[in-house]
């Protein structure tokens, strides 16, 4: 848990307003989190509407804890000093533990039996072990037991017994709040030279400074009010990571919003609350779900190291056994997905990648409960690392595609189509796209999966419709073509009739694919039209001559944008495609010119150029020349 301490030496700097603020946010982040209210002597946070108690009643709170923990010696349950609003869209994740329950009296009862033992003085009383000490940390323990991810203290102001408790005992970060008028200046820079010296332990605490009530309209004013702060206030550079601004918003005088971040989003406050949440969670290590935030958030930029550290983090974290942060599964599995997709230095370190994520995934399996949509998600995406990492040779990449099968077949178990649509399509493409790449022992093993297979792209269409899930529907299209043309026929009419199918499917996705908005899928679909439209058989040879026309037309299509620049492994596969349908329609020369093209990358072909080879030999009118294989079909990308 991470506590942070809202201070400001005097009121009316909206010191209240920002931590609600700032409680709200984490809330709302899908964190758990406690706003505690140590303004005793000037209780607040129960009247803002959004974080009353709920049926507008009081609340015990924090005076009545330390009563009654004094007088026991020993520290009471929790529970009956917080409450959670009612308000909406915090779902739970809120508690408020207040001053007191000032409406009805026991506030003032405690704050009597406080006195009467004079607990400020005996509590940190040396002599008397400074017992108030081990009551404060036991606090502070109890919140993080309860689960809290972040502790957020409205402190009381001056310099008081409280606020040395608030500034110096229980924070992990402090934001002192401070007008940049001349009344209180000197208390403030004592107070954060004070802080800066540590806690009472020695440990360093952060401090952040906030200007507030600042007027937007008095830039030359604020400018030159900021340039005569103390040193210990002032901003160390005009971007100081460290120094906020926040402007006055008039209406808040009248009516106190908690989310005003929300509500005004391009409000100078709500920008300077944005950047205030940002930096308190950049301070917070144990923060995971902000860090992987932050390792997202420039594409360009490689964080593999940190993405690994995080998934061992999260691992580590599902040790300890107990109940997990809400935002733990969630974080586990970006983090995982995240790594896999990131950019490797070398094999070893993709192979090392990938590894990890499997194990993460693992994890969370483990830890979730079978049968469940958490439980079904994470045997999904155990099975697309599985599919993704690196094999040390065929045998290990067997195993890899068996457990993937397996996985995906259990979470179909759990996904279930009526209930579950999209989740149930994804994974029996996914499912689908491992049996087609699965090795097989024999061809009725192989000829079993890719019948599996595509009764399950066929199945997918049920919900990938074309007016609902184009993309998705045109991904399927493909897929299920390829793998038509990859199934064993027992004949030549059912090999005629799964290449017509593969061909209206193809041509079906081209409706979507669109050359200048999705131009690597649609070149690949061109090519794999081209290749279903070369071995579909034909009734006469009229037929056969209009089919290789097409196909020309298609590989030449997917040239324009399979160019040798960009794409030298597709143009030199379209290339060898494109010259045999040359060939075939009697096209010498042209035939020619692109088997030299390909064979000038034939180290990049899967036969390396072997069949180019007997092409080439072919066209120079050698004899005996058979007719070349093919390329390997292309399949779209999965949606995973």
């Amino acid at each position: 848990m991470f506590a942070v301490t809202f201070y400001s030496y005097k009121g009316g700097v909206g010191r209240t307003l920002a931590a609600a603020n700032v409680a709200a946010y984490l809330a709302e982040q899908g964190l758990e989190v406690l706003l505690a209210d140590f303004d005793l002597e000037a209780p607040g946070l129960t009247h803002l509407t959004e974080l009353a108690p709920p049926g507008g009643g009081g609340h015990a709170g924090v005076v009545e804890y330390l009563a009654d923990a004094w007088a026991r010696k020993t520290s009471p349950d929790l529970e009956p000093y917080l409450y959670r609003p009612a308000v909406g869209g915090f779902e739970g994740r809120l508690a408020v533990m207040p001053a007191g329950n000032v409406a009805s009296g026991s506030f003032g009862e405690a704050l009597r039996r406080l006195r009467e033992a004079d607990f400020w003085r005996v509590a940190f009383d040396p002599k008397r072990e400074s017992a108030g000490l081990d009551l404060f940390l036991d606090l502070k323990r109890g919140w993080e037991a309860l689960g809290f991810d972040y502790a957020i203290v409205d402190s009381r102001t001056g310099f008081t017994d409280v606020g040395g408790v608030c500034t110096r005992l229980l924070p992990d970060a402090l934001v002192v709040l401070f007008g940049l008028g001349e009344q209180g200046l000197d208390g403030v820079r004592k107070v954060v030279e004070q802080a800066r010296g540590g806690t009472i332990w020695g440990d360093e605490i952060p401090v952040l400074l906030a200007a507030s009530m600042l007027p937007a309209e008095e830039d030359e004013l604020r400018a030159r009010r900021e340039a005569a702060l103390p040193p210990a206030l002032r901003p160390a550079a005009p971007d100081d990571e460290n120094f906020f601004r926040l402007f006055l918003r008039p209406r808040l005088l009248l009516q106190e919003e908690v989310r005003h971040y929300r509500r005004e989003e391009e409000s100078p406050l709500a920008l300077a609350y944005r950047r205030l949440f940002g930096r308190l969670r950049g301070l917070n290590r144990g923060d995971l779900p902000f860090r992987l935030q932050e390792a997202l958030a420039d594409p360009l930029i490689p964080r593999s190291d940190e993405l690994a550290g995080l998934v061992e983090e999260l691992m580590a974290g599902a040790d300890g056994g107990g109940p997990k942060p809400a935002w733990w599964a969630g974080t586990l599995n970006d983090a995982a997905i995240a790594l896999r997709r990131a950019p490797a230095r070398d094999a070893d370190a993709r192979r090392r990648q990938v590894d990890l994520a499997v194990a993460g995934s693992r994890t969370l399996v483990t830890a979730a409960v079978k049968g469940t949509p958490g439980w079904a998600a994470g045997k999904n995406n155990l099975a697309n690392a599985l599919m993704e990492l690196p094999a040390a040779d065929a045998a290990e990449r067997r195993r890899n595609l068996e457990e993937a099968v397996a996985a995906y077949r259990v979470a179909l178990e759990a996904y279930r189509q009526d209930r579950y649509p999209v989740d149930w399509a994804m994974t029996q493409n996914n499912l689908a796209n491992a049996l087609v790449e699965l090795p097989a022992a024999d061809a009725a093993e192989r000829r079993r999966n890719l019948k599996e297979a595509v009764a399950a792209y066929r199945a997918d269409l049920e919900v990938y419709r074309k007016d609902r899930y184009p993309v998705e529907w045109a991904m399927t299209q493909n897929n299920l073509a390829s793998a038509l043309t990859g199934l064993p026929a027992a004949d030549g009419e059912e090999r005629r009739r799964r290449l017509e199918e593969a061909l209206a499917a193809y041509q079906a996705a081209l409706e979507v694919y669109r050359q200048d908005r999705d131009p690597v899928a649609w070149a690949t679909t061109q090519n794999n039209l081209g290749n279903v439209l070369a071995d579909l058989p034909t009734v006469d040879g009229e037929e056969r001559r209009r089919h290789l026309e097409d196909a020309v037309a298609a590989y030449q299509a997917a040239l324009e944008v399979r160019r040798k620049d960009r794409y030298p492994h597709d143009y030199a596969a379209t290339c060898s495609n494109l010259a045999l349908a040359l060939r075939d329609l009697g096209d010498q020369k042209g035939a020619a010119e692109y088997a030299h093209e390909a064979w000038a990358l034939r180290e990049l072909l899967p036969d390396h150029g072997q069949g180019l080879a007997e092409l080439r030999a072919a066209l120079a009118g050698a004899k005996g020349a058979r007719k070349a294989p093919r390329p390997r079909r292309d399949m779209a990308d999965p949606t995973r």
